[in-house]
């Protein structure tokens, strides 16, 4: 209160997307902007925009939030189980889940390493949910088939202006 002005700023937050509304997890109540719960599409840049009337000024601020994918869990097993008798067919499964928040475009890769070290084939992730499944089919084992075998997944989600990525292995032995 300035004498017997009272100012009442106007208070406006905008995105890349425009101006910034009630919803999806975010709300704007009294000039502040809250995420509740906090997920990958609210990454970007953000601008507050505050006018006071009385005087005909507006004051601009940004800010850059960058939101991190959280670490995926993963789980490695095999099927029938991971005792093999030569000459019998075994499935390797490597699975991810991501967390909830993750609601970007998300790619998922796979990398199967065999025990040589060598890099194998495997079927591309499948969705389920929130979960990404890759395997890896043995036929005939072989007695040179014995040996650690890693799966590693990396999971890119495209967040307004940013690639994020992170990378998760597991292993079967």
């Amino acid at each position: 209160v300035l004498g017997n002005l009272s100012l009442s700023p106007m208070v406006m937050w905008n995105n890349s997307n425009g101006v910034v509304i009630n919803g999806n997890g975010i709300t704007v109540s009294n000039g502040v902007l809250t995420f509740n719960p906090l997920r990958t599409s609210h990454g970007g840049q953000y601008t507050c925009q505050s006018t006071l009337s009385e005087f005909n000024s507006t004051m601009l601020s940004s800010t850059q939030l960058i939101v991190q994918i959280p670490p995926p869990i993963i789980t490695t097993t095999a099927v029938p189980s991971q005792v093999a008798i030569t000459g019998s067919n075994i499935t390797l499964l490597c699975n991810v889940q991501l967390d909830p928040s993750v609601d970007s475009n998300v790619t998922v890769n796979r990398t199967w390493i065999g025990p040589a070290g060598t890099t194998l084939g495997g079927s591309a992730p499948n969705k389920n949910g929130s979960i990404y499944q890759t395997t890896l089919s043995l036929i005939s084992m072989k007695t040179t088939d014995v040996g650690i075998y890693t799966c590693s997944m990396t999971v890119s989600a495209v967040v307004p202006q940013f690639i994020v990525q992170t990378t998760v292995s597991g292993t079967i032995q």
